[in-house]
Parts: structure tokens; sequence; C-alpha cells
């Protein structure tokens, strides 16, 4: 084993860009008063900006991929870093709602990058249990890169300087590159193998791959259902338990951030031989176990708040299990880049549609849907995750 692939601050470092391009979009959130007020526009016009940031990733993840894995990982990664530092430069100053429009999209181009790159880097050059728990680590990103962007604006919103935020952020991604001789080195795809309409093909190949398509399921469903909980949660507690919507979103801030925890934990337990599957299984149950302590308006305040704590915990341990399969089902690790370009791509798709879906069910009044929705998607999760070995290394037949 190289002495690269015991390297934790690679992996750290690593873990540190994904976060940061995760926070581009949690940075917004806390700032939306402020852009209404320069931009002269409406809340559901900065939805719509927000919402831009997922674009990339939902269209282009998966044949970006396959461009990532031809060109290097490394190298993708830093260039995606420079975008997401240039969209922060013109958010700062955008005196349009056109301008920033098109920061928050060159900001979703560089979350793609590197959130296709990262785990192609991390898989390229660790093995065994140091890359179980690599990428059960890195699958974290998601609550602590939204929670570090609300962190960071919160100070600034509301005052003369609250574009400094953003441009803070845009620092730190700078600050990160200063450190990229620290990432490690992965293997790319040779140029020569195809041209054209055949390039093309290659280029697009994981979307023929069954164990990838359905490891894209199997990580796209939790990771919807955590989204989509997240926006309806402080609401329902507003309404069923008669708390502040400061308060309530304070709590579902904090709470989402079990998903940490989670994710590491089930790293653990995959490192030291337990197998997915029935891990998995057993996530199922407590997620569906957490939507009902939640959502049942008879269970009370201190049964909700347990839920908010035990649901992210089984959602943060349901993507470290899928995150830890995708070696496993990459035939080609130089090709890595394209599946979890593939994974991106679904979990982008799936998300985009969850607002919708959850705002309708909040506005429906009813609590058995949410519960339903959620044993449904779950359970289609569990069908749809791959088998593999208990050395995390081939996925099995059937």
């Amino acid at each position: 084993m190289k002495d690269e692939s015991r390297n934790w601050g690679a992996i750290g470092l690593i873990y540190a860009f994904t976060v940061l391009s995760m926070a581009s979009v949690g940075i917004v959130i806390p700032l939306l008063g402020d852009l209404q007020t320069r931009l002269g526009v409406g809340q559901e016009s900065l939805g719509l900006s927000v919402a831009l940031f997922s674009a990339p990733s939902a269209v282009l993840a998966g044949l970006g991929g396959g461009i990532v894995d031809r060109v290097g990982a490394r190298g993708s990664l830093m260039v995606s870093a420079l975008i997401s530092a240039a969209a922060d430069v013109i958010a700062f100053g955008a005196p349009s709602l056109q301008l920033f429009d098109l920061a928050m999209l060159l900001a979703g181009v560089g979350f793609a990058g590197i959130s296709i790159a990262a785990p192609a880097l991390i898989i390229g050059s660790s093995k065994g249990a140091h890359r179980v728990h690599a990428m059960s680590f890195w699958s974290t990103y998601a609550p602590t890169g939204f929670s570090l962007g609300l962190y960071l604006a919160v100070p600034f919103a509301g005052t003369a300087i609250w574009p400094w935020a953003i441009l803070l952020h845009g620092g730190l991604m700078l600050v990160a590159l200063c450190f990229s001789g620290l990432l490690p080195h992965a293997a790319s795809v040779p140029s020569t193998e195809a041209h054209g309409a055949a390039g093309l093909s290659q280029l697009l190949s994981a979307f023929r791959e069954v164990p990838i398509l359905r490891l894209a399921v199997a990580a796209s469903l939790p990771s919807a259902l955590a989204y989509g909980t997240s926006l309806v949660a402080p609401s329902y507690l507003t309404a069923l338990h008669g708390i502040g919507v400061g308060e309530a979103s304070s709590i579902v801030a904090v709470t989402n951030l079990a998903m940490i925890p989670g994710g590491i934990l089930a790293g653990q337990l995959l490192a030291r031989g337990t197998s997915s599957a029935p891990l998995f299984r057993m996530v199922v149950l407590a997620g569906i176990a957490a939507q009902i302590m939640f959502f049942i308006p008879s269970g009370g305040f201190a049964l909700a708040v347990a839920a908010l704590i035990v649901w992210p915990l089984a959602m943060g341990a349901a993507m470290a299990i899928a995150m830890t399969l995708l070696p496993a089902v990459i035939r080609d690790q130089r090709r890595s880049a394209a599946a979890s370009g593939v994974i991106s791509q679904a979990i982008s798709c799936v998300s985009f549609l969850a607002p919708p879906v959850y705002f309708a069910l909040l506005g429906g009044g009813g609590w058995v849907p949410f519960i339903l929705i959620a044993a449904v998607a779950l359970g289609a999760s569990l069908l749809a995750l791959p088998a593999a070995s208990r050395r995390m290394g081939e996925v099995e037949a059937g």
C-alpha cells in the first residue's frame, strides 16, 4: 500500500474542498433578505437562483464524470475550486439578478466538479479498511457544508457588510487551494482510447453499468428524503408544537448534524467486516420509525426532537453505506469519476423533486403521506442496494 493511502491529511483536504463547495449554497440562505433588497426581487426569484446551484449536477454530472476520468481527478478538483471562488467574486458585487444567477450556476459547476473528483481521488489513492473509513467520512460533507455556510453568513446577515460573507467563502476556497500540493494522484483514462461518437459512448459508459445504476438509486433516495424532511421540519414543528420558527429552525439545524456521526459509525462497522445489506436494513427500519415518531400528531414535542436525532443518524449511515460500496461497483478504477458522476446526477435529480413534493404534502395537512413516501422510498433504496462481499472488494452476483 502506498504511503499516501494512509495520508489522512490528504483525505482531510479533499473533504475540506467538498465541504466548502457545498457551503456555497448554505451561505446564501441567511442573506436572502439582503439580496432581495439589493437586487430588488422577491423571495421566489431567489428561490430559483438557489435551485440553479443543483442544475449542473442534475444535468451534466454523468457526462462530467467521464470527462474527469479523461483529464484527471486532481486537476479537475483544483479547476472546479477556482470556478467556485470566481462565482463568489461575481456574487459579491452582482448588481442584478441575472449576474447573481450566473454566480449560482458557476458555484454549481464548481460543486459538481469537486463532488465528482473527490471520491475518485479517494478511491484511486486508498484501499481496504482505510478506503472504507475515508469514503464514509467523505459522505458526511453535505450537512457539514450546508451548516458551515449558515455559520459563515449569520454574523454578516442584516449588516452593511453582508456581501463580505460571500467573499470570505471564496477566500477560504483559495486558502484550500494553497495546500493542493497535498492532494493525491489518481490515474486518468488514456485519451487515445476513442474519439468522436465512440468517445462520447465511452464517457457515458457508466450509465450502462447496472450495479452503478442500482447504487445511484440506493444513494439518491435517502439523500432526497433527508433534504425534504429538513425543508418542512421547522414549519411542521411550529404548527404542531407551537414553538417559534427561529427556535424550530435552530433545532433542525443542530440535529441535522447527527448525519456526521451516523456516517462515521457506519464506516467503522463496515471496516470491521459488518455486511452492508443487514446494516442498511437496520438503517431503513430506524429511518421509518423516526419518520413516524416525528410526524405523528400525538407524539409530543420531546418525541419529535428525539426523532430529529434518530432520523439524520440513520440517513447519514445510509449515505455512508452507499458511498463505501462505490469502489465495489466499479469495474475499472480509472473510471471511478464516471461512476461517482452518475450517482451525483441521480442525487441532484431526485433532490430537485423533493421541495415541491414535501411542500405539497405539508400543504395537504396530513401526516400519513410523509410516512408512506419515506417507507416506499427507503424500501426501494434497500432493494436497489448492490450486494457486496464482506471485503467490500467486489459485487456479488444476484
